[in-house]
Protein backbone atom coordinates (compact mmCIF):
# COMPACT_ATOMS: atom_id res chain seq x y z
CA UNK A 1 0.00 0.00 0.00
CA UNK A 2 2.61 2.21 0.87
CA UNK A 3 4.46 1.41 -2.43
CA UNK A 4 1.51 2.41 -4.35
CA UNK A 5 1.07 5.76 -2.75
CA UNK A 6 4.86 6.65 -3.58
CA UNK A 7 4.34 5.65 -6.86
CA UNK A 8 1.38 7.90 -7.57
CA UNK A 9 3.27 10.87 -5.57
CA UNK A 10 6.91 10.19 -7.73
CA UNK A 11 4.48 9.99 -11.28
CA UNK A 12 2.36 13.01 -10.03
CA UNK A 13 5.46 14.92 -9.38
CA UNK A 14 6.99 14.12 -12.62
CA UNK A 15 3.84 14.92 -14.65
CA UNK A 16 4.18 18.77 -12.65
CA UNK A 17 7.86 19.31 -13.18
CA UNK A 18 6.99 18.55 -17.25
CA UNK A 19 4.24 21.15 -16.70
CA UNK A 20 5.99 23.71 -15.31
CA UNK A 21 8.75 23.31 -17.56
CA UNK A 22 6.88 23.51 -21.02
CA UNK A 23 4.98 26.77 -19.16
CA UNK A 24 8.46 28.19 -18.48
CA UNK A 25 9.67 27.64 -21.84
CA UNK A 26 6.56 29.21 -23.64
CA UNK A 27 6.89 32.19 -21.75
CA UNK A 28 10.64 32.63 -22.19
CA UNK A 29 10.31 32.46 -26.05
CA UNK A 30 7.68 35.08 -25.72
CA UNK A 31 9.69 37.32 -23.75
CA UNK A 32 12.47 36.81 -25.94
CA UNK A 33 10.77 37.85 -28.84
CA UNK A 34 9.97 40.93 -28.51
CA UNK A 35 8.52 42.57 -32.05
CA UNK A 36 7.25 45.84 -32.48
CA UNK A 37 3.62 46.35 -34.03
CA UNK A 38 5.07 47.48 -37.62
CA UNK A 39 7.48 44.49 -37.22
CA UNK A 40 4.15 42.48 -37.11
CA UNK A 41 2.06 43.81 -39.34
CA UNK A 42 4.50 43.03 -42.03
CA UNK A 43 4.57 39.20 -40.94
CA UNK A 44 0.62 39.00 -40.92
CA UNK A 45 0.18 40.66 -44.26
CA UNK A 46 0.95 37.98 -46.03
CA UNK A 47 -1.75 36.12 -44.38
CA UNK A 48 -4.31 38.68 -44.41
CA UNK A 49 -3.70 38.68 -48.22
CA UNK A 50 -4.14 35.26 -48.22
CA UNK A 51 -7.63 35.37 -46.56
CA UNK A 52 -6.36 33.68 -43.02
CA UNK A 53 -7.86 36.41 -40.68
CA UNK A 54 -7.94 33.57 -37.65
CA UNK A 55 -4.28 32.87 -38.10
CA UNK A 56 -3.28 36.12 -38.50
CA UNK A 57 -5.35 37.01 -35.36
CA UNK A 58 -3.52 34.05 -33.66
CA UNK A 59 -0.23 35.28 -34.39
CA UNK A 60 -1.46 38.54 -32.90
CA UNK A 61 -2.45 37.53 -29.99
CA UNK A 62 0.84 35.22 -29.29
CA UNK A 63 2.48 38.24 -30.39
CA UNK A 64 1.10 40.97 -28.42
CA UNK A 65 -0.48 39.25 -25.92
CA UNK A 66 -3.80 40.78 -25.88
CA UNK A 67 -6.85 40.15 -26.14
CA UNK A 68 -8.93 38.32 -28.65
CA UNK A 69 -10.74 41.26 -29.02
CA UNK A 70 -8.11 44.03 -29.65
CA UNK A 71 -6.34 41.18 -31.82
CA UNK A 72 -9.56 41.11 -33.91
CA UNK A 73 -9.71 44.99 -34.25
CA UNK A 74 -5.99 44.85 -34.96
CA UNK A 75 -6.44 42.91 -37.80
CA UNK A 76 -9.84 44.34 -39.17
CA UNK A 77 -8.18 47.73 -39.24
CA UNK A 78 -5.30 46.65 -41.64
CA UNK A 79 -7.95 44.51 -43.52
CA UNK A 80 -9.93 47.98 -43.63
CA UNK A 81 -6.60 49.84 -45.02
CA UNK A 82 -5.90 47.74 -47.34
CA UNK A 83 -9.48 48.29 -49.07
CA UNK A 84 -9.02 52.10 -49.22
Amino acid sequence: MNKTISWIIAVGLSVAFVVIEYLYRNEQESVEKPVSKDELTHQIMPLIAQNKKIAAIRMVRNTLGCSLLEAKEFVDNLVHQGLQ
